[in-house]
């Protein structure tokens, strides 16, 4: 780990948009962090510099995973494997995005249905206190099963 330095930058005033600097002694190189997700890695080699946003670092982690396992000589039967469990797992992160979203829906529908039902009877729901907003939701719930007898 002494080939490595890490200097933080976020409790300096003078920064500007650096992040953090890692510093690889070995190879005289480093890598630069900034506030918008940008990464530069500077080297005697060059400059390289890229900017990841949500889906592309799961993209770059899966890229780096699969790199892996062909470096480690996995192939046939085991790496198609591999694939299939990458696979399983964006379909259920895609379901889960999807079942949030679903909620979500439901919840504003939810409250213009409670902002429509009590306007009807003169009520204003954005002045009314937690607890005679729960008595109105069980005035509705009531009526709701009065009405479906």
């Amino acid at each position: 780990m002494n080939q490595y330095r890490i200097e933080d930058f976020t409790k300096r005033s003078d920064h500007g948009d650096i992040i953090a600097v890692v510093y690889y002694e070995k190879f005289g190189g480093y890598v630069r962090i900034l506030k918008d997700g940008s990464v530069t890695l500077v080297s005697p080699a060059g400059v390289v510099s890229a900017k990841f946003r949500e889906l592309e670092k799961r993209d770059w982690l899966r890229q780096n995973y699969i790199s892996q396992l062909l470096a480690k000589g996995i192939g046939g039967k085991e790496l198609e494997n591999a694939l299939r469990g990458i696979e399983r797992v964006d379909k259920r992160l895609s379901e889960e995005i999807d079942s949030h979203k679903g909620i979500r829906d439901l919840e504003e529908r939810s409250l213009e249905h409670l902002k429509e039902w009590s306007l009807k009877r003169g009520m204003d729901t954005e002045k009314l206190s937690e607890e005679d907003l729960g008595s109105l939701v069980d005035a509705g719930i009531k009526e709701t099963r009065n009405f479906q007898r």
